[in-house]
């Protein structure tokens, strides 16, 4: 009876398996390309930007830049990877801009398999959602401790698991010398073990355990069969040949949840403690980490770049539509794109434009600048990242990009926004060079100061930068600024339309200079008194009469 019971629960389990799996697979299927990824905390963020900052160099895109448009909010509608490999390698992706197209083209070259094939696209999501995720933890930076670990020499701890087992089997022959040898050793052991495991840093063995389960995946990765992506997956089969035992090793350490493994894991903590095992396999694979710490790592990129892949393959089916943009690396700079929107805006209004020199951008207040010139940044970045323009064709250089646009005062550097920005914009200036041109958006530039230096210096460092291999877009209140760098930049503005006091734009790109203010208009607007906007408006005709403020 008891043997048919034992039957039933088993096949009981074996049920609940299957659902479990169907289900899993069924939500990977029918979610595919319909939801955002979630926002991620401050603190998930900081782990996340391990790996980006180990690989980081002067031609990616700099913090400021990332900060001022917004770029975590690109990142989170993105990431829909289901590991944390593909989290931190799509992290870095998005700020490393390439300046060729082979890896651009790769990259678009697997998302179309993964669009196109959804059997091994869905095999490959199943594998990776039993990788899974730990959270406010890099995997990066787990694997890179595991190889730092300084746990000094092995050979105590082997010379105690020889004497625990040898007294253990000694007691056998002779239970009184073998009894004697048995507690002298054990108490040693228990001793050395403790103050050993103390050196040890915390959730290192749960790094060690992910590093296996990480091959096991890599195991039936390299079993999937698909003519497009068999480089990727001949690769982890070779590389997964290095680390011949880490997965039956990695048993040792810990035996996972649940209550069963509660129970298992009890008993060998007893023998771990005794035989120094778990020392002992730390420091092997430690070791093993360190010798083939290059291995290691192409195993992360590999699992991150498929995982990473399929994110990007979801995330372009969500926006209205996109375009695969054309990229050059003439020495003549210039921009083309059509129909372009800002991936970040609610049924965003269009804009095209197409200029082989400088652009400056007038126009009054809120009537879409500013959106606008981080509309031209987020596109040159995410052509030459995941190679998708959310515009209907995008043309342009190779570019170095780079953004001074929300910025703000550094209290804990005692910085006023002026010192901030000057800052922002020095490093766009020391950043000119002959080799990679320059794309570089800038709202408002020096609006820390007062209006005759703000446009007395402005001219100069915008003239400096349209004489550069520099693509400068410029958004600016300042007119005077439009007709002084006439020869350097073209001219375009935005606009707003009042009628019967009511404010309205149309977000559309306009040639030329812009001929309206609405500062004013937007103060009775909002409901300041009459007397304050007559004697602003009084104020404002004096002045444009006489050339100084009454």
């Amino acid at each position: 009876m008891y043997k048919i019971t034992i039957l039933i629960i088993i096949l009981i389990l074996i049920w609940s398996h299957i659902k479990n799996v169907r289900k899993i697979r069924e939500n990977i299927i029918n979610s595919f390309g319909k939801e955002k990824g979630k926002a991620k905390s401050e603190d998930e963020m900081k782990t996340i930007d391990y790996y980006f900052n180990q690989i980081k160099s002067d031609k990616d895109i700099d913090e400021i830049t990332w900060n001022d448009l917004d770029m975590n909010k690109i990142f989170n509608d993105m990431n829909t990877t289901l590991t944390d490999a593909g989290e931190e390698y799509l992290y870095a992706l998005l700020h490393k801009v390439q300046y060729k197209e082979d890896s651009l083209l790769e990259r678009d070259r697997v998302t179309r398999v993964f669009e196109k094939d959804e059997e091994i696209r869905v095999k490959l999501q199943m594998i990776f959602y039993q990788l899974g995720k730990k959270y406010n933890h890099s995997v990066y930076e787990a694997l890179d401790k595991c190889r730092a670990l300084k746990l000094g020499s092995i050979f105590p701890h082997l010379l105690i698991c020889f004497a625990v087992i040898t007294s253990f089997i000694m007691f056998f022959w002779n239970q009184w010398i073998g009894g004697i040898c048995l507690v002298i050793s054990a108490g040693i052991s228990v001793v050395s073990y403790y103050r050993t495991m103390r050196k040890i840093p915390d959730m290192t063995q749960w790094y060690l355990k992910y590093f296996a389960k990480l091959l096991r995946s890599t195991s039936k990765i390299s079993k999937l069969r698909c003519d497009e992506l068999n480089s990727y997956f001949l690769e982890l089969s070779h590389l997964r040949k290095h680390f011949k035992g880490t997965q039956i090793k990695s048993i040792f350490l810990s035996s996972g949840v649940g209550f069963v493994a509660e129970v298992v894991d009890l008993i060998l903590d007893y023998i771990r403690m005794l035989t120094h095992l778990d020392i002992i396999i730390i420091f092997d694979m430690s070791k093993t980490m360190e010798k083939k710490f290059h291995e290691v790592e192409r195993l992360f990129e590999i699992i991150g770049f498929l995982d990473s892949m399929i994110s990007v393959t979801a995330y372009k089916r969500q926006l209205p539509y996109y375009s695969n943009p054309s990229l050059t690396t003439d020495k003549t700079i210039g921009l083309k794109v059509t129909d372009l929107y800002h991936p970040l805006v609610e049924e965003a209004i269009t804009n095209s434009i197409d200029e082989n020199k400088g652009i400056l951008i007038t126009g009054s207040n809120a009537t879409g600048k500013s959106t606008f010139l981080k509309a031209i940044a987020i596109n040159a970045i995410l052509s030459q990242t995941i190679f998708v323009s959310t515009s209907r064709q995008y043309y342009g250089n190779y570019y170095k990009i780079y953004t001074s646009m929300a910025l703000t005062d550094n209290i804990f550097n005692n910085e006023s926004y002026f010192i901030v920005e000057i800052k922002a914009l020095k490093r766009i200036i020391e950043g000119v060079n002959n080799d990679i041109p320059i794309l570089c958006c800038i709202d408002e530039v020096l609006r820390g100061t007062n209006t005759l230096e703000r446009i007395a210096a402005s001219s100069e460092i915008l003239e400096e930068l349209g004489k550069s291999n520099v693509l400068c877009v410029v958004a600016t209140h300042d007119i005077e600024l439009a007709h002084i760098l006439e020869a350097y930049y073209a001219n375009y503005h935005f606009k707003e339309k009042i009628v019967d006091e009511e404010i309205t734009f149309n977000y559309k790109l306009y040639k030329g200079i812009s001929t309206t203010r609405n500062a004013i208009k937007l103060l009775k607007m909002l409901g300041f008194s009459s007397d304050i906007v007559n004697k602003a408006n009084h104020r404002l005709n004096s002045y444009q009469k006489t050339g100084s403020w009454d």
